[in-house]
């Protein structure tokens, strides 16, 4: 059913609780049922801007994932040499493909560290700093089974 369609049925039980308890529901008192969508519930007026903001997250996500690749491009391009002497010298491809995967690894998982060691930091700045107005404020946290879940 439609939000009109649900406004219009409590509407008209408000009519009904009206003239069957006439004494707790005055027709003059300005008591009327109210329906709000659970979206305006949620974030009110604040959509535009949390749409913005969700646009700019995955633009500067996206800008982390190339920057962070043209890293390790470049790290790998200036390795031709101690690769070739690697190689040179007897190891194997399975053991310089364990080596880099591993050093790549290490390198992600210090920066997952850090950045969620930043993010919890920066999410209770930016909390004390949010306006009056922001619906559901105090709701915002940092959840430990999301950053903990494999996916």
């Amino acid at each position: 059913m439609t939000i009109e369609q649900a406004r219009a049925r409590l509407a008209a039980f408000g009519q009904g609780l009206r003239a069957r308890f006439p004494n707790d529901y005055p027709a003059r008192a300005a008591w009327a049922p109210r329906l709000v969508s659970l979206q305006e519930d949620l974030v009110g007026s604040v959509t535009p801007a949390l749409l913005m903001l969700f646009g700019a997250v995955g633009f500067v996500l996206l800008i982390a994932c190339a920057n962070m690749a043209n890293l390790l491009l470049a790290r790998a391009s200036t390795r031709q040499r101690e690769v070739a002497v690697r190689r040179a010298l007897g190891s194997s491809r399975a053991r310089l493909v364990r080596l880099m995967l591993t050093e790549s690894l290490m390198l992600s998982v210090l920066g997952g560290i850090a950045g969620c060691a930043v993010t919890i930091w920066l999410v209770e700045a930016l909390i004390a700093l949010a306006p009056a107005g922001l619906p559901r404020s105090s709701e915002i946290a940092i959840d430990g089974q999301v950053l903990a879940s494999p996916r």
